[in-house]
This record gives C-alpha cells, structure tokens and sequence, in this order.
C-alpha cells in the first residue's frame, strides 16, 4: 500500500480525519485496485519530515504538498521544493515519490465552477473567481481571494481554508480536474501505475 504524505489538518485530530475522508473519497473516484493511505501531516515541513522518516523506514510513501507558485519550465517537483523549500530528496526515493498540487489545493477547485456554485448554494459568484482557465496559471493568492470573495454572500459563508475545504475536495470529479491540471494528472497517473485500476 502506498502512503500519501500531504500537507493539512493542522494539529487537530477532528481536521486530520476529516483529511484522510476528503482524499479517501476523492481518490476512490479513480477506482484503484490498491486505494492509498493518506496521513495528513499538518504543516508543510512536517509533511517533508513525516515522508523523510517513511522513506527511511522503507515505506512505499508519496509526498503531496502545494508548489505555492509556478513550476518553472523544464522544472520537476524535487528541484522546486530544493529551489524553494531547501528540500533535498532523501536517500532511497525516486524522482516520482514528490507531488505537487499547483499552485495550491484550492486550484483544483477552479476546474469545476458549476460544482462550486451547487455547493455553496444562493449567493455564490463565479464571476469573482480568476477568469483564467489554466489554473496552474493562477497565483495562489488570486486563487484564494477568488474563493473568499466568491462565496462571501453564499449560504455557505465567506470561504476559508479549513474543514470546508475538505468538505469541497471530497465531492471534487478527478477525471475533470486532471485535464485541467497537468499536476494533477501526474499524481493521478503515478497512483493508477502503482497500484493498478479496478
């Protein structure tokens, strides 16, 4: 079984169950034969460490942690978080073990607007949202601002990283998110080749 180290869930037990759900559920649209495990880290380093020490322990692990901005041209997941984060591959990973959500979880949302206005219900504005199909175009502050300013009138309330998140990401379609997400279709890809489609 491969394990999934992500960034998320803060330090409360409640968040980090309702993590693991969100990517349960979310995942399990891909009809894996093996579904992975997912252990929400908290912070970002700590996602880093938490993989680091699987990988020493020689657990089939993946890194999954936001890019936080653009992936230069030519570029792979390791060199940007070497280049941003100071983070060197350990010993005894692979060049695929890291993944990227670009350039933050939130991004996957912008490929679905009609599921966004559904679920936060009378009031959502999608036309606050950025306008630019190609999400990974979209800095990540526009990504969020968008979302807040979008869903501040909604049934729902003014959007905030969290526990909606979750609730959003576990109902999010992987099929329409990859092909908008070239990112994401890798970590889609990568999982489908280790462990294999029902």
């Amino acid at each position: 079984m491969v394990v999934i180290y992500v960034e998320g869930g803060g330090e409360t037990n409640y968040l980090k169950r309702a993590v693991r759900r969100a990517f349960h559920d979310f995942l399990g649209q891909l009809n894996l034969r093996d579904q992975p495990r997912v252990h929400p880290s908290g912070s970002r380093n700590d996602a880093y460490d938490d993989f680091c020490q699987a990988v020493r322990e020689r657990t089939r692990a993946l890194l999954l942690v936001d890019s936080e901005g653009p992936i230069q041209p030519g570029s792979n997941p390791w060199v940007h978080v070497r280049e941003r984060d100071g983070w060197k591959k350990p010993r005894g990973a692979d060049k695929e073990d890291c993944h990227l959500m670009v350039q933050c979880m939130e991004s996957w949302f912008l490929a679905d607007r009609a599921f966004l206005s559904s679920f936060f219900g009378q009031g959502f504005s999608d036309r606050s949202l950025p306008a630019n199909p190609k999400i990974e175009k979209v800095p990540k502050h526009a990504v969020q601002r968008g979302m807040e300013n979008a869903s501040r009138h909604s049934k729902k309330g003014k959007y905030a990283h969290g526990r909606i998140s979750y609730e959003i990401l576990a109902c999010m379609d992987p099929h329409l998110i990859r092909r908008k997400s070239l990112w994401a279709d890798r970590l889609f890809s990568d999982l489908e080749r280790r462990s294999g489609r029902t």
